[in-house]
């Protein structure tokens, strides 16, 4: 097939001649078999990420992390990446997808990142997808909370000491 040709089964005439010069022609395959020219690229229309986390654009090591896509056609070969490491890959419908990693102490900490690669039936290559299609996101956090410049002390004149009906107050800086 050429790029200007029609998608769709691939058609063939053959005539022929036996040797006393009887006309011979076929236009099928004797086994049922046909032959099919796709040349349009497959899509992912549906790109969402989340993680395992109470709050699902949230992360930290041990997290899984899970992107979940939705071809619009069936795919041969696809891979997906999360911040540049291989998944898990489950194809969970027809031509939904999910593909799932947990989080690594060596992980940079940022917005998680991924990439899916994919081809057709026919081998036709898709763009590659970085970016999801409804806006979520996962920021990886792996700074454990932790407070600074803690400080107590009483509503008196005596910084070290309470009695009944003082008020103590506890001032700190959260990282």
């Amino acid at each position: 097939p050429q790029a200007d040709d029609i998608e769709g089964i691939v058609d063939f005439n053959i005539q022929f001649y036996d040797l006393a010069g009887n006309v011979g022609m076929q236009n099928t395959t004797t086994d049922g078999t046909s032959v099919e020219f796709d040349k349009t690229l497959p899509d992912i229309d549906v790109i969402s990420i989340f993680s395992d986390h109470s709050n699902t654009d949230r992360a930290r090591v041990g997290s899984l992390i899970t992107l979940e896509f939705e071809t619009n056609e069936t795919i041969e070969f696809i891979t997906a990446k999360i911040n540049n490491r291989n998944t898990s890959l489950e194809n969970i419908e027809l031509n939904v997808w999910h593909a799932s990693y947990y989080l690594l102490t060596s992980d940079i900490e940022e917005n998680v990142t991924f990439t899916i690669d994919y081809k057709d039936l026919a081998g036709n290559s898709g763009l590659q997808k970085i970016e999801t299609t409804d806006g979520s996101s996962v920021l990886f956090d792996k700074t454990k909370a932790g407070f600074t410049n803690v400080t107590i002390s009483p509503d008196n004149d005596f910084s070290n000491y309470a009695t009944s009906g003082n008020t103590i107050t506890v001032e700190f800086t959260v990282n």
